[in-house]
């Protein structure tokens, strides 16, 4: 300990804890406890100052920690480069930990170098050099909501052009991942402070995981694209219109191409992809709804939509939904991105977000029905998905089915991960849904990477390592649908039998968006389907519909019209991490990018020439029922979904919340009076219920649900999510509800997620 206290005077390290000193033991100069100033100067250790060593010293210097406090401030010292910093620990800490935190100026062994073409939600242009690395080892696992705060200050002339702070996990393999900045790192001195995580970072005991300053040039405000490799897009059709396309009121987008940071602006998506907004159709007289356990910042949204000298038209409110969005997951990033993308391509559209507690089936059922019964949105954007296996499809494809019966669109992401799925924890192997349900448009990806040289009009399907770790746009094959009439006899489906995701794609690689106070750049399918709900509203105008029925017929329908009115994706294919089967990109449909990227103004005109609507596709029948149904659901999802913890039978006395979806019928006010009357007499207390019969939701205590639906219900911890509970035993219908009802919902499982191009390759 006498050593240490040498150190500690020397090198001027100090630790603090909500500005308590844990001072060393002994300390030198007569054993006092040393007074501690700011590093790199001062008077540490009483009235004389130390002369500095002239022999070479430490590259890297370790101090014990505890972070269990409110906060913890750790300060360090990094003489061999004149280098110092301070990391000071977030308050909203789950645990409490003790370890050791080394600053150093080289990398540790083993660990990747941080590059620009790591991308995760920040764009990193130019050269990306790194100042410095904090390696940071807790005794005991520790969570933590926020970024830390790092203050540091380095000799003149190492700081030139904006600062990051990024982070890097050994357990996941996916490489780095940037969680703050930019900020400017001028002079002497950076600060990166604190701010929300899209995913909390669990450091695990023993475990050794760092952080680094890293430093790029000066953000170009117009990337460069890089010559290679050269793709060969479709060319893009001419913007000038054309005797047989009318001209719309609106004005059309003429903001920068980009972002300041970089990252693709709305006019450059509307001019390359030749948005009906650039004619005139914005999407006035048409709402469009948004799905998310988050709601958009306001001042976020007017920055962004300022920026892009965006003309505003359209109105933006909030729904609460179920008590409204909890904040704890992450869905704020979501919700600005589909947010800010659907008010810049179609200004002209009202919003409504109806915003969730978070993404279990009780939650998503709720707020699609409350879309339904409002009956305002003819167009609704829905930017998560899960496995099929652990989904409870059942409900949700209830409602979907109401939505295509009254001319409702739901655009879905078809995923980020390729071939494979969310399964609650880890990918496995699967389409993602609801991208599968035949009733939504799943929407896939193509590589717009600029810094890769792509454009917009790209033929390549999304799959790279830009997200710091791979990301590519979800397709294959449902295991649950059969192939619904509209994919039937299509050339180049992988099944004919069974349901083919996606219908179709859209530019997917690097968006900007102001979230935060900052411009981020991020990537995803999550940008895919809100683009397309966008073009869907203006196509509902220039058609002068409330939508077609069922929705993912009306691009389809366009192709075979007129085959021009898409790019065709014939590059790459949706193999993600090595996994088996994947599928490949190929003329004409394919399970990798469905029928390709629509052109708008070719795609609306098709559909309705003249803007006349094609009265056989208003017309369309419906789904009608999938090909495999369950009255009661998830026992399944219980089964398969992976990283739940079982806590052991729920308490008798434990308050449920259950869900239950009435089949639609000529006499459905009468069975759900029939239902509402059998689950009261049970001991149930009624919670909700909606004028249009659909969902009704009760609670109860743990033992009447086990009765009543023969089973047995137990808690169990869901990774992230915490405490939720499921069915152990599978659930029975009881005979007075038989006929009655399409499924009841008995978890409350976190089971669709935002996918992971949005917020960098992390495995939960």
């Amino acid at each position: 300990m006498r050593e240490w206290s040498r150190r500690v005077l020397r090198f001027g390290v100090a630790v603090f804890f909500s500005g308590a000193l844990l001072a060393a033991c002994g300390g030198g100069g007569g054993g006092s406890s040393p007074s501690v100033n700011p590093p790199g100067g001062g008077n540490p250790g009483g009235n004389s100052t130390p002369t500095p060593s002239p022999t070479p010293l430490p590259a890297s210097e370790t101090l014990n920690f505890n972070i269990g406090h409110a906060s913890a401030a750790l300060t360090f010292a990094e003489i061999s480069s004149g280098a110092a910093a301070s990391m000071t620990f977030p308050s909203t800490i789950a645990g409490a930990a003790n370890g050791t935190a080394t600053f150093q100026a080289s990398l540790p062994s083993g660990e990747p170098i941080p590059q620009s073409k790591l991308r995760h939600k920040f764009g990193l242009g130019g050269t990306v050099s790194t100042l410095a690395y904090f390696t940071v080892t807790a005794s005991s696992a520790v969570t933590i909501n926020l970024s830390p705060l790092i203050a540091a200050s380095f000799p003149a002339g190492q700081l030139s052009g904006y600062a990051y702070l990024a982070f890097f996990d050994p357990n996941n393999l996916q490489g780095w991942t940037v969680i703050s900045g930019p900020v400017s790192a001028a002079g002497t001195s950076v600060t990166l402070p604190q701010r929300s995580l899209v995913q909390s970072q669990t450091l695990l005991a023993g475990t050794n995981y760092t952080y680094a300053i890293v430093e790029t040039g000066t953000p170009l405000p117009t990337p460069t694209p890089s010559p290679t490799p050269t793709p060969t897009p479709t060319p893009t059709p001419t913007l000038s219109p054309t005797p047989s396309w009318t001209t719309g009121p609106g004005q059309p987008l003429v903001g920068p191409s980009y972002g300041p940071y970089g990252g693709w602006g709305p006019a450059a998506v509307a001019n390359a992809l030749q948005f009906p907004v650039q004619y005139g159709w914005n999407g006035s007289n048409t709402t469009v709804a948004i799905i998310m356990d988050a709601f958009p910042s306001i001042s976020d949204l007017n920055a962004y939509l300022s920026y892009f000298q965006v003309p505003g038209a359209g109105s933006i409110n909030f729904v609460n939904i179920d008590g409204g969005p909890l904040g704890d997951v992450g869905g704020e990033e979501e919700v600005t991105l589909d947010s800010e993308t659907v008010a810049a391509l179609a200004p002209g559209a009202n919003i409504l977000v109806y915003g969730t507690p978070d993404l279990s089936a009780q939650s998503i059922v709720d707020a699609l029905n409350q879309v339904l019964a409002d009956g305002a949105a003819g167009v609704v954007n829905y930017s998560a998905s899960g496995c099929e296996a652990t989904s409870d499809w059942p409900a949700v494809n209830s409602i979907l089915t109401s939505f295509a019966n009254s001319y409702i669109s739901l655009a879905t992401s078809s995923g980020d991960t390729g071939n494979e799925c969310f399964a609650g924890g880890p990918y496995e192997v699967g389409v993602g849904y609801p991208a599968s349900d035949p009733n939504a448009v799943g929407v896939g990806g193509t590589e717009t990477n600029y810094d890769s040289g792509y454009s917009l009009t790209s033929q390549t399907v999304w799959n790279d390592f830009s997200c710091n770790g791979q990301c590519a746009g979800g397709g294959g094959v449902s295991q649950v649908f059969a192939i619904p009439p509209y994919q039937q006899g299509i050339p180049g489906m992988y099944s004919t039998i069974a349901r083919n995701v996606p219908d179709i794609s859209m530019p997917a690689e690097l968006t900007a968006i102001y979230f935060q106070g900052q411009w981020l750049v991020v990537s995803g399918t999550s940008w895919s389907a809100p683009e397309y709900v966008a073009l869907t509203s203006q196509l509902d105008q220039y058609c002068n519909v409330f939508g077609f029925n069922p929705p993912p017929a009306v691009p389809y329908y366009s192709w075979y019209k007129n085959g021009s009115s898409f790019s065709d994706v014939i590059s790459g294919n949706d193999q993600f991490q090595n996994t088996f089967p994947y599928y490949s990109t190929a003329s004409g449909y394919d399970d990798a990018s469905g029928i390709g990227v629509p052109f708008g103004m070719t795609f609306a005109n098709s559909v309705c020439p003249g803007r006349v609507p094609p009265s056989k596709l208003r017309g369309h029948t419906s789904m009608g029922r999938p090909a495999v149904t369950r009255d009661v659901n998830p026992f399944g999802a219980m089964n398969s979904m992976r990283g739940l913890k079982d806590s052991g039978r729920r308490a008798d006395s434990a308050l449920t919340r259950v869900q239950v979806v009435i089949r639609p019928s000529v006499a459905i006010g009468n069975s759900e009076e029939r239902v509402i009357a059998a689950m009261t007499d049970a001991g149930f207390s009624l919670v909700k219920r909606y004028q249009n019969h659909r969902v009704v939701d009760f609670d109860a205590p743990a033992r009447n649900v086990n009765a009543f639906f023969s089973t047995e219900l137990h808690d169990v911890v869901q990774g992230p999510y915490g405490k939720r509970y499921g069915p152990e035993i599978a659930p029975r219908l009881p005979g007075a509800m038989s006929g009655l009802v399409d499924a009841v919902v008995l978890d409350n499982l976190v089971e669709m997620h935002v996918p992971r191009g949005i917020e960098g390759p992390r495995r939960r």
